[in-house]
């Protein structure tokens, strides 16, 4: 008997929170300092597709992303693996129609700016077990808001974070004594938006980032390097796919099965009638990612995809939980699993 789309809602809400759960015991059980930084409402609870988590220590970081992978089994994904560390200690769980992210986050920066130092951790239990600091939070939103501030836009329509409004007494207690230039920006970055305020967030923002040189030169020179080394290395740390997918159905066709039943995992699909080369794959290596060779029959396929998947007419039928969607996620765990070695070591 099938489920109803209410009853699969409900299951995929609760491993969900199973997981979410696990990571909170765990990171209390072993006395981790971390945070929520984004992805789970500390007010309401309510869950999104990634959960951002604040973990300074990087020994710390490689145990959580280790013990994720058990715990995603545990909550019922049948799939998991660890992702390229290159944008931070990452790992994820999916099923056939449900995808979950753990993103762990050595601190918050924009450029050079390093938002999460300017802070003393404190957080307390929330929603499922989960430490919260209304400063990471703060410091995610921050790091999101930071074009708008520096082109002085509106930053609060339609949305108002009232939460951190509510915190915003806390937070200045856990910001450092010597960055008051930055106690100033937080509290001019919650007021409503007005042109006077749009106009002080940006000077205070500049005023914080030289504050941050100051306070700490060798810091801010490494954060400024290593945002620029990561933006230019990023294709070093593959997470894409690439497959050879053998059907005799047109492409517009096989891109709507493809975003039906691989779309809540893989962020884009990019579709040719010929084989990618080498070159043409390199600017997607960073990105999470599916790139097909689509091919007319079995004597074409390229021996250089990552795999050769065969979408029969009972796979195009079933579609969502079929033998092609398995065959491909399991391709995505193989292509992946080198980096569970990396968390290992």
């Amino acid at each position: 008997m099938s489920q109803s789309p209410t009853d699969r809602n409900a299951h995929a809400e609760d491993i969900r929170i199973t997981f979410l759960k696990e990571v909170g015991r765990f990171v209390t059980e072993y006395n981790i300092e971390a945070s929520i930084a984004n992805g789970v409402d500390p007010m309401t609870g309510e869950i999104g597709r990634d959960l951002d988590f604040y973990v300074p220590d990087g020994l710390a970081a490689n145990r959580l992303i280790r013990h994720s992978l058990s715990a995603y089994q545990t909550a019922g994904f049948p799939w998991s693996t660890a992702m390229s560390p290159k944008w931070g200690p990452r790992s994820i769980g999916f099923t056939t129609d449900l995808y979950s992210e753990l993103h762990v986050l050595p601190n918050v920066r924009v450029g050079s700016l390093v938002v999460t130092d300017a802070f003393r951790l404190s957080a307390t239990p929330g929603p499922y077990g989960l430490p919260v600091d209304p400063s990471i939070i703060l410091s995610k939103l921050i790091v999101k808001k930071s074009r708008s501030v520096r082109q002085q836009r509106p930053l609060w329509e339609p949305l108002y974070p009232e939460y951190l409004r509510q915190n915003l007494d806390a937070i200045k207690q856990n910001t450092k004594p010597d960055r008051t230039a930055f106690r100033a920006f937080c509290d001019v970055f919650l007021k409503e938006d007005s042109p006077d305020v749009i106009s002080a967030r940006k000077r205070l923002f500049r005023d914080t980032i030289v504050e941050a040189w100051k306070v700490d030169c060798l810091g801010s020179t490494q954060a400024s390097f290593d945002f620029g080394r990561k933006r230019i290395d990023k294709i070093s740390g593959k997470a894409s796919l690439y497959l050879t997918l053998v059907s005799n159905h047109d492409e517009a066709f096989v891109r709507q099965w493809l975003y039906n039943t691989v779309g809540h995992t893989l962020l884009g699909f990019h579709v040719k009638t010929r084989p990618w080369s080498l070159r043409q794959q390199i600017p997607y290596w960073g990105r999470q990612q599916l790139l097909v060779h689509l091919a007319s029959s079995s004597e074409i396929v390229d021996q250089g995809a990552d795999s050769v998947v065969h979408l029969d007419d009972a796979s195009l039928e079933q579609g969502i939980g079929s033998p092609a969607q398995a065959e491909i996620f399991d391709a995505l765990v193989r292509v992946n699993h080198k980096w569970n070695a990396r968390y290992h070591g």
